[in-house]
């Protein structure tokens, strides 16, 4: 029997942890938070994307990249380290966005490879959809990774240290949430299959780290017009991928968090006597 994950863990005050939600269930609610409310406002422009990527083979295949966006985004609370909330012990801190990213890259390009379509065809795809995953939670990772230890952003040696304190080539929950994914039909079987790769042969931490630095690369690299296009292709991934998971986590995790909802869901929703910030809501 494998092992499940869990999305949101919450200290119990008679001591001990308890799993508030699971991955499965907060994947589940994020894509029916895009695919019945906010796909239909934003399907041109996710369009426009994919052309701009030149990535049309590939989303024919894996599906449109917000989609697959919101089934990986938390995949690196997978990691047992989280799972165990053993995640502020080390050097630095545990952030699950950097350990997603990598994945989300190393995934992509194995499913690409599973479909038979080639680097050529692939587009930017494989790059930006790990991006936005990176930073879903930025001015998080940014707080802790970088500010926290006087840096202006994160660099490739504090994410070398938060892996090697962390990651050990393991990872909890892949399966069950292949499954869930599957029974969903939103994302290509390769999606769904490279998951189920990865829960049997996990990448080794030399694998994650240098997916990370080929991601800093791309985001390097090119001529400024290059580079403030792939921002904005990111940011039309990221911003559907941010306002899906934070209602879908405030709807999921009620029973532990109330109702209050955080600044993006209540703007987003239209709460505290503001009207709705997001028109497809």
């Amino acid at each position: 029997m494998s092992r499940g994950a869990c999305a949101y863990i919450i200290r119990k005050a008679t001591g001990g942890h308890e799993c508030c939600e699971t991955l499965e269930e907060h994947v589940q609610r994020s894509l029916e938070v895009w695919l019945g409310r906010l796909k239909k406002c934003y399907s041109s422009a996710v369009n426009r994307i994919i052309y701009s990527q030149g990535s049309q083979t590939l989303a024919s295949v894996l599906g449109d990249p917000v989609a697959v966006a919101i089934v990986l985004h938390d995949i690196g609370k997978t990691v047992p380290a989280y799972q165990e909330k053993r995640i502020m012990r080390g050097r630095v801190q545990y952030r699950h966005e950097l350990v997603s990213g990598a994945l989300s890259l190393i995934a992509l390009e194995k499913a690409a490879d599973m479909a038979g379509i080639g680097e050529n065809e692939r587009g930017l795809y494989v790059f930006e959809v790990p991006l936005a995953v990176m930073m879903h939670h930025e001015s998080i990772s940014m707080g802790v990774l970088a500010g926290e230890l006087g840096e202006r952003f994160v660099t490739l040696s504090v994410a070398s240290l938060m892996l090697e304190d962390y990651y050990d080539g393991e990872l909890w929950g892949l399966e069950r949430l292949a499954r869930t994914v599957k029974n969903m039909n939103v994302v290509g079987d390769e999606v769904v299959d490279v998951l189920k790769i990865l829960s049997g042969s996990p990448p080794s931490r030399k694998e994650v780290i240098n997916a990370l630095g080929r991601l800093k690369a791309y985001s390097l690299s090119g001529d400024t017009l290059s580079r403030l296009s792939a921002r904005a292709r990111v940011a039309g991934i990221l911003h559907p991928l941010v306002v899906a998971d934070s209602i879908a986590a405030n709807e999921g995790r009620k029973r532990c968090n109330g109702d209050g909802g955080t600044w993006i869901v209540k703007r987003a929703l239209g709460r505290d006597g503001q009207a709705p910030a997001e028109p497809c809501l």
